[in-house]
């Protein structure tokens, strides 16, 4: 059975360090993006059940956003019926 991938999109070290340990001891199949440029590319490959954003991210807005947003309001569905993905935004700074 393949792995659930979860796409964190983050540029906390902190922060992603704390998300890997956490999800890969759980089995998931883990991709941290902490560059918002890489960030699309990712999100169009279609591999991710679940996508973590830091949304306090600097120059987090235009293109990157507006996906994220879309993605968000997406009804999760089958095949062709939506993303599938689901997302969760967090903020910067504080406990996960």
């Amino acid at each position: 059975m393949p792995r659930v991938g979860i796409l964190i999109i983050d540029d906390d070290v902190v922060s992603q360090s704390a998300l890997r340990q956490v999800l890969d001891s759980e089995g998931w199949n883990v991709r941290i993006v902490p560059v918002l440029s890489e960030a699309l590319s990712e999100l169009s490959s279609g591999e991710w059940s679940l996508v973590i954003v830091n949304v306090s991210m600097t120059g987090l807005s235009g293109p990157v956003y507006s996906t994220l947003k879309e993605l968000a309001l997406a009804p999760s569905g089958r095949r062709g019926h939506g993303s599938g993905a689901h997302s969760l935004s967090r903020t910067g700074g504080g406990e996960l």
